[in-house]
């Protein structure tokens, strides 16, 4: 997913005792709050960890009279890590695409729109091997290098269900095998993609205000969490790539035809490009 223009640093108001700031990833004057809930299974045993954060990664307790809730029950904590067989046990990271490859379509190190492996379903991932981890690491680096807000496996050529996303205070920086258990809700964003880097194609997309996903840290720790705002919709765009789906396929009405008239003009084969709407 593309990144926003950067937001100028927070204003800060002191009333009483209390200091109260603007959020300097929500924007528009509004104050951090609780809006993410992450609950954390570490996969070597011990206590369940669990906090709400701000999209800029402030921490709540849980205890917070605004805290957000998981729209639906978490996993039980004998079955959050368990882990199914999956790609990693025969991948050897031959198909990741060039870190200093640059197609004119898309940020340098990302796929672009037409590249088959970009238009169909992932693959689990299964145990988190030395060959992951490192994935993992190249694919911040090229996420930040676009600069993007998040990015999928298969975005860098990787058949493989992760994603990795840059608000890593407020959730983990890398999902591995997520899958969305509830969704809610409607809010309206406008959206890019890094691998689509076609003038004219940004556009307001509606999807649910709020998901709960499940999935692993790159640590293979189970995690579950609840998003708002900014982290739901990174979240939702990046696990559509997972899915084979791009945000364009999403879009209904004048923004689906304008922005595929667009496409279409420059030459992209929209025949890959279905309608995918909710």
């Amino acid at each position: 997913m593309a990144r926003r223009k950067a937001k100028g640093r927070s204003d800060v108001e002191h009333v009483g005792r209390v200091t109260l700031s603007s959020c300097p990833v929500r924007g528009d004057d509004r104050p951090c709050a609780p809006l993410n809930r992450v609950t954390v299974w570490p996969v070597e045993g011990g206590p369940v960890k669990e906090c709400c954060t701000c999209s800029c990664g402030r921490r709540f307790p849980t205890s917070h009279p605004d805290a957000a809730e998981h729209l639906v029950p978490p996993i039980a904590p004998g079955e959050a890590v368990a882990v199914a067989p999956g790609r990693s046990e025969t991948w050897t990271g031959d198909d990741v695409w060039p870190a200093d490859d640059h197609d004119e379509r898309a940020a340098v190190g990302v796929v672009p729109v037409e590249t088959p492996v970009l238009h169909r379903p992932t693959e689990p991932v299964g145990r988190i091997t030395p060959e992951i981890k490192a994935f993992a690491k190249h694919m911040v680096k090229v996420m930040h290098r676009a600069p993007g807000v998040g990015l999928a496996a298969n975005q860098v050529g990787a058949p493989l269900r992760m994603f990795v996303q840059v608000h890593k205070r407020a959730m983990p920086e890398v999902v591995v095998d997520p899958e969305v258990r509830a969704a809610e809700g409607t809010w309206t964003y406008t959206e890019g993609c890094l691998s689509l880097e076609v003038d004219g194609t940004h556009a307001p997309l509606d999807r649910p205000k709020f998901v709960q996903i499940r999935g692993r840290t790159v640590h293979g720790d189970a995690i579950e969490v609840t998003a708002d705002e900014i982290v739901a919709r990174i979240c939702q765009h990046e696990i559509d790539h997972l899915d084979g789906i791009e945000y364009v396929q999403r879009l209904v009405g004048d923004h689906h035809d304008r922005v595929y008239e667009v496409l279409a003009a420059d030459g992209i084969d929209v025949s890959v490009l279905p309608d995918h709407p909710y």
